[in-house]
């Protein structure tokens, strides 16, 4: 088959070979002209390729600073509503092998209380992508509202109009739309809907969308808007920030922040692991309570002389475990309360009305999560659970969910919405024996029924829970 290719008063002619008689090979050969016309005329390229997607441009030493404002109304009248005020900054440190390495921190006021500094050290490459380690991903959990910021943008393959972000911590993931806005040149406007995990909306009662602008020229987020419907919480939430001022460190600063980012990341790997000991062993709570605190504050004391803002976090976390060391403390009693001790028995339906005895159920080790149906976080710890059986393989494995909501009846709608995978006991009765204080709780059984470990509050892997019920059953 002959085609010719025409450029201005120029005639190329082509040899394309196909199969005689596929619609295969004519789709192929359709393609190919489209592609060659567009390598040499920019207007056709325009038509067939989509806009060039948009990329994050940082450089070592750059300081964004971004205004935050936030208001809580109630969905029904009667409700007091809330308003947030807040700062995100994004240090760049570094650059290497294509990633940015970032200190995001964040910092709000509400209703007047300001509450200590948080950040994390992240990875990100120029899409925006994020890595980060587990201690890292524990802190990234308690500043949600910082990664606004930083959303994930379109990879080439995904620049057109539409595309879908990666997951995120929580499962959730971003569908968006973008177009080009006309009223600010070379910024880019995207519209976003986020989307839950299968059944997990429809059971929290959460829904979430906005939009966001993005200068392609500067490679960053210049303002974003969202809206967040919470009906368990009756509470509407408007939420919106903008790129206030960017600003380069001199030379220098950004290479002594980068060496002190690796000393913060050890820093919260050792809180990290303080806080899986007060677990594992609790007698050793105000112990662990003094190194929490001689920890940041050593690292604060080290910085003195410095212009950084890890001497700021260091001071902050400092804070923060002198305020929450009461609550450390009935973590540590909760621990202590079950760890070594059999679990409480129960003969309870599971989410399909049957009866069933713990008995028949805890004859190998096994692991329990105790959760609500009413926080993202313990629906997201399910979706962990099922990740980590599916990654281990370990389907031998007895898992147990035992879920501690008073409403039965809804508990039940919830659970019929979220995947097949799990068993699902509607355990409302034995939420007051139990006492959790900081659902979800994970925690190993051994054959006997005993409980050998817990894991307090949300984990960002359950796989350490089936290694260890692995272990018990041999």
């Amino acid at each position: 088959m002959r085609n010719l290719l025409v450029l201005g008063p120029k005639t190329i002619p082509l040899r394309v070979r196909w199969p005689l008689g596929t619609n295969a090979g004519m789709l192929a050969c359709c393609h190919f002209l489209a592609l060659a016309q567009a390598m040499v005329l920019p207007s056709v390229a325009q038509g067939f390729l989509s806009r060039p997607p948009s990329a994050y441009r940082f450089e070592p030493g750059d300081r964004l600073v971004y205004e935050l404002r936030s208001e809580s109304t109630p969905l029904t009248p009667g409700a007091a509503g809330e308003r947030c005020f807040g700062q995100i900054e994004i240090w760049c440190l570094a650059l290497k092998n294509g990633e940015a390495l970032l200190l995001l921190d964040f910092i709000r006021i509400v209703d007047n209380r300001a509450e200590p500094m948080r950040g994390v050290v992240v990875r990100i490459d120029s899409r925006g992508r994020a890595t980060m380690t587990s201690a890292m991903q524990e802190q990234a959990i308690e500043m949600e509202s910082a990664w606004e910021v930083l959303p994930v943008q379109a990879s080439a393959v995904e620049s057109g109009s539409s595309w879908s972000a990666p997951a995120g911590l929580f499962g959730r993931r971003r569908h968006c739309r973008a177009e080009d806005d006309a009223e600010q040149p070379g910024t880019t406007r995207v519209e976003f809907v986020t989307a839950y995990p299968p059944g997990a909306g429809e059971v929290l009662g959460h829904s979430c969308e906005g939009k966001y602008w993005f200068d392609r020229a500067a490679g960053c987020v210049t303002r974003f808007e969202n809206i967040e419907i919470d009906k368990p919480a009756n509470r509407r939430t408007e939420s919106a920030g903008v790129l206030r001022s960017r600003s380069s460190m001199p030379p220098g600063w950004a290479q002594r922040r980068a060496a002190e980012a690796e000393q913060y990341e050890l820093a919260v790997r050792r809180e990290s692991s303080l806080l899986r000991q007060i677990q594992d062993r609790p007698e050793t709570v105000e112990e662990a309570l003094r190194n929490l605190d001689r920890l940041w504050a050593g690292m604060a004391t080290e910085l003195t002389r410095q212009d950084s803002p890890f001497r700021t976090l260091a001071r902050a976390k400092r804070q923060r475990w002198t305020a929450e060391a009461d609550q450390v403390r009935q973590m540590a009693n909760y621990a202590q309360r079950w760890l070594g001790r059999t679990a409480v028995p129960w003969t309870l339906p599971d989410a399909r009305g049957q009866m069933v005895s713990s008995e028949t159920v805890r004859k190998h080790a096994g692991v329990e999560l105790l959760w609500r149906t009413d926080d993202p976080r313990n629906i997201a710890e399910l979706a962990q659970l099922q990740a980590a059986r599916d990654e281990l393989g370990d389907s031998e494995i007895p898992v147990i969910c035992l879920n501690l909501d008073q409403d039965t009846s809804a508990a039940r709608r919830s659970i019929a919405q979220l995947p097949a995978g799990l068993t699902h006991i509607l355990a409302g009765p034995i939420a007051a024996i139990e006492q959790p204080i900081n659902l979800p709780i994970l925690r190993v059984l051994d054959a006997d029924g005993k409980i050998v470990r817990v894991w307090i509050g949300w984990q960002p892997s359950c796989v350490e829970a089936f290694v260890e019920a692995r272990r018990c059953g041999q």
